[in-house]
C-alpha cells in the first residue's frame, strides 16, 4: 500500500515551514538561509523531481496496461503549465497575509484555460453500458470501501487497476517510496524527533514568548507561533466537515472565518518580524541539522543516493 508514515509527514511539514522561513531562497552560505541547512539540502534532493516527465510516463504505462486488457487508451498530454514554478520563493509577510491569510481560504486564481478535453471521450461515448463498466474497472480497479466515515482509508495500488499499477511503477523512486522503506524507518524517526527538539529549544521558546506578547497586544491569545496557523486549520476543518453535501459550506460562517483568518495572519506576520522569529528559527534549525548530519552522514548519503534518482527538473 502507498502511505507515508506519520513521522515522515510531520518531518515534511516542518521542512516546508523551515523552507518558508528561509524566505530568500537558496541564500549565500553563512547568511543563515537554506544554503546553510545541510539536512534540508538532503530533503530537497529527494523532492527535486520532474513531475511532468513522471506523469507522462504514468500515462504511457496506463495506455500499455489498458491495451493488454483489450481496450484503447490515449495518454493525456501533460503540460508544464500544469505545475507551479519550483523556483518560486515564499515569504510570510504582512502583504501576503493581507491577500491570502494563512492560505486556507485563498480564492482559486482565475484562468483563461479551457477545461481539458479527455482524449478518450469519443471512444467511451461509443461504448455500451456494460462495455463502459468493464473499461472503468480495468482502468480504476475496485477499492475496498471504508467501513465508516471516521475510518482511516488506505489506497491499495494493487486494487487500483491500470491506473494503480502505473502510478506505483512511475513513482517507485519518489520520496513516497523513500519514506516507506523500512531500512530507513529509524533514520526517518530520528529526523522527526530532531525537529521536535529544535522547536523545543530555549531560543525558540524565548522568541515565541516575545511573539506571544506582541500578539496579545493585538488582541490575540496564542503561546507559540505555530498555534495561530494551527487554530485556523482546525476551524476550517470543522467548517468543511459540517458542510452540506448539496449546498456546501455555510457561506456566512466561511466569510466571517476568512475575515478573522486574514486579520490574525496580518498580526502574526508583523509580530514574527518584530520578534525576529525567522532568523532565530533558522539559526537553531541549522545548528541542529549540522550536528545531525555530522552524526548520520553515511546513512543520509545512502538514503538520498538510493532514492534521489527520479527524473530531475531542469535548472
Amino acid at each position: 500500500m502507498r502511505t507515508i508514515p506519520i513521522t515522515a509527514a510531520a518531518s515534511c511539514a516542518l521542512l516546508l515551514l523551515i523552507s518558508a522561513c528561509a524566505s530568500g531562497g537558496d541564500a549565500e552560505p553563512g547568511k543563515g538561509g537554506k544554503a546553510d541547512a545541510p539536512l534540508t539540502a538532503y530533503m530537497d534532493a529527494l523532492y527535486d523531481i520532474d513531475y511532468q516527465k513522471v506523469h507522462t510516463e504514468e500515462e504511457n504505462l496506463i495506455a500499455s496496461c489498458m491495451q493488454e486488457a483489450g481496450f484503447e487508451y490515449i495518454p493525456r498530454e501533460i503540460s508544464s503549465a500544469d505545475y507551479g514554478d519550483d523556483d518560486e520563493t515564499f515569504e510570510f509577510t504582512e502583504d501576503y497575509a493581507a491577500r491570502e491569510g494563512y492560505g486556507y481560504s485563498s480564492p482559486e486564481p482565475e484562468s483563461d484555460d479551457a477545461e481539458p478535453v479527455d482524449p478518450n471521450a469519443d471512444y467511451l461515448a461509443a461504448m455500451s453500458e456494460s462495455e463502459r463498466a468493464a473499461y472503468e474497472l480495468a482502468l480504476w480497479g475496485e477499492q475496498d470501501e471504508p467501513i465508516d466515515d471516521e475510518a482511516e482509508y488506505e489506497w491499495d495500488w494493487t486494487k487500483g487497476g491500470c491506473s494503480g499499477k502505473a502510478s506505483n511503477e512511475a513513482w517507485a523512486a519518489s520520496p513516497m517510496a523513500a519514506f516507506e522503506d523500512p531500512a530507513y524507518a529509524d533514520l526517518n524517526e530520528q529526523i522527526s524527533r530532531l525537529y521536535d527538539e529544535a522547536f523545543a529549544d530555549p531560543k525558540i521558546a524565548a522568541v515565541d514568548a516575545t511573539w506571544s506578547a506582541c500578539m496579545n497586544e493585538a488582541g490575540y491569545d496564542f503561546a507559540q507561533v505555530l498555534d495561530a496557523n494551527n487554530s485556523f486549520a482546525d476551524q476550517y476543518s470543522a467548517l468543511w466537515q459540517a458542510a452540506d453535501p448539496e449546498a456546501g459550506t455555510d457561506k456566512a460562517a466561511e466569510a466571517a472565518l476568512r475575515e478573522r483568518e486574514v486579520a490574525t495572519a496580518v498580526a502574526d506576520a508583523r509580530c514574527q518580524k518584530e520578534a525576529g522569529y525567522d532568523e532565530t528559527l533558522m539559526e537553531v534549525v541549522i545548528a541542529y541539522e549540522k550536528e545531525f548530519v555530522d552524526q548520520h552522514k553515511a546513512e543520509l548519503d545512502a538514503w538520498v543516493g538510493q532514492y534521489a534518482t527520479a527524473p530531475k527538473a531542469s535548472k
